[in-house]
């Protein structure tokens, strides 16, 4: 009864908090108002106990009929509402089937009520409660199995969901799928055994999950950092879908409906903190630091973008490389001088130890973000007073720049997911003093870059805590 009364209150607070406007949420709360009324025929007779000392009377099998029959509609919003994150293609065939399979269950419950539940009374009538359950082997129990065993399949969906995320969205997934995890056990739990210990970890789950979906949806209060993360979920889900279509036609409306309103924002902003920077410092320094802010995030923004463009643009096999013949030892020392303020602030150490001719042929644009994109990953993954060492090989065939950092290195079965598009390896634990940021599209860019050339990009790491050697190769041409 605790169960019922607290999923109607809870769900009726959303839905007016939400005044109807946010779907999803509405959806949920009707959801759970069902799940908890699978516990009628209980609470009935609780009650019924608790006032005149007797167990209901079970005439033509109407106390399971009033208990079972919400699990259907329960499962079958559930689907509809989940669904719509988790597929997108054959969304209305699940649901279709599930409602077929609803209308099925609810025919075998009011029709053939006597072959497909038993309602049992306890020994000690008028103090304990009677118990309800689908007769094994029943029609409506291998529907009830169906039903309960969704749930499951909906929680890896988001699993899956949210090794495919990041940010925000990667931790809300993960939240869904612990909700769903829950459900499903609670519902074995009232389905394998009797009420005793187990109804306090059912409820438990039972209550726990709507909390879980609420905190998932709910309203998050935004600053200067929430704004840099929200945009690049908002990014990461509009390239995901985009990636199923046309890439060219993506490139050429990204460039136009990002780049351009952003870089005229930008010049603005940048105009203004120019003109009146020094005045807001004297009056207001809160402003200043919000100009501040604006303009930061602005520049994050535009990067964000460049960095996708890039990206698709190597995918779709459309860059050009501008190959000239340049020192490739030139380069190296000119992108570790432009991480020179950050390696000190983290008290870095770094060693060089790199051939002072370099000559190949290779497009030093293009190379430059593969030097600093290995680079900045030494530096954000390595702690304070870590160490880091850039060196160079030669041989007959190839040039090979190595650079080895003292972080916190990866585990095995994370190397594959590096070079992959948005295969960033999120990096958790306290005193972990990295620098998280970033979309994941560093190293898989730096991979494609690499090969356009005709070369090879590896990494070694023993483990967690023991660093990572990054080596990329270059082929040697017109002589070394």
């Amino acid at each position: 009864m605790g169960f019922i009364i607290f999923a109607f209150l809870f769900g009726l607070k959303l839905i007016i908090k939400s005044k109807f406007k946010a779907k999803f949420l509405f959806i949920m709360c009707v959801n759970l108002m069902l799940a908890s009324l699978c516990y009628l025929g209980w609470a009935l007779d609780f009650w019924l106990i608790l006032i005149t000392g007797k167990n209901l009377i079970n005439t033509n099998g109407w106390v399971g009929i009033i208990t079972a029959m919400w699990l259907p509609p329960a499962i079958c919003i559930e689907i509809y509402g989940f669904s719509k994150y988790l597929m997108s293609k054959n969304r209305w065939y699940i649901i279709f089937i599930f409602i077929v399979l609803a209308l099925i269950f609810e025919f075998f419950l009011f029709f053939d009520t006597k072959s497909s539940l038993v309602v049992e009374y306890p020994t000690n009538p008028g103090e304990d409660l009677i118990e309800i359950h689908t007769i094994y082997g029943s029609p409506l129990f291998f529907l009830a199995v169906i039903f309960i065993i969704s749930t499951l399949f909906l929680g890896f969906g988001f699993l899956n969901k949210s090794r495919q995320s990041i940010g925000l969205k990667r931790k809300r997934y993960f939240y869904l799928f612990i909700s769903e995890l829950l459900f499903f056990f609670s519902g074995v739990l009232d389905a394998l055994f009797s009420p005793g210990i187990f109804l306090i970890f059912s409820r438990l789950a039972l209550i726990i999950t709507p909390l879980l979906v609420y905190y998932v949806f709910k309203e998050i209060k935004k600053n200067h950092s929430n704004v840099i993360v929200e945009i690049q979920d908002e990014l990461f889900r509009f390239v995901e879908y985009f990636q199923k279509d046309d890439k060219s036609e993506f490139l050429s409306r990204a460039s136009h409906e990002f780049k351009t309103p952003f870089t005229a924002i930008k010049g603005n902003i940048e105009f203004l903190y120019d003109k009146f920077h020094s005045n807001f410092a004297k009056i207001d320094n809160e402003i200043n630091n919000k100009f501040i802010d604006i303009k930061q995030g602005c520049e994050r923004f535009l990067l964000l973008i460049d960095d996708l463009l890039l990206s698709f643009e190597l995918e779709s096999n459309e860059l050009q490389l501008d190959m000239t013949s340049s020192n490739l030892s030139n380069l190296i020392r000119s992108c570790v001088k432009e991480f020179q303020g950050l390696i000190e602030k983290r008290k870095l150490s770094i060693f060089i130890k790199i051939h002072d001719n370099l000559t190949t042929r290779f497009d030093r644009e293009r190379i430059r973000i593969v030097i600093k994109n290995v680079l900045m990953n030494a530096v954000k993954y390595t702690l304070p007073t870590g160490i880091l060492k850039i060196y160079s090989e030669v041989n007959n065939d190839f040039i090979t720049v190595i650079i080895e950092d003292s972080g916190i290195g990866i585990e095995k079965e994370e190397k594959s997911k590096l070079f992959r598009l948005f295969g960033k390896i999120e990096q958790y634990g306290k005193g972990q003093e990295i620098i998280p940021d970033g979309l994941g599209l560093g190293l898989h860019q730096s991979k494609k870059i690499v090969e356009l050339h005709g070369g090879r990009i590896e990494l070694e790491s023993k483990g967690r805590n023991r660093g990572v050697k990054f080596s990329f190769t270059l082929p040697v041409k017109n002589g070394y």
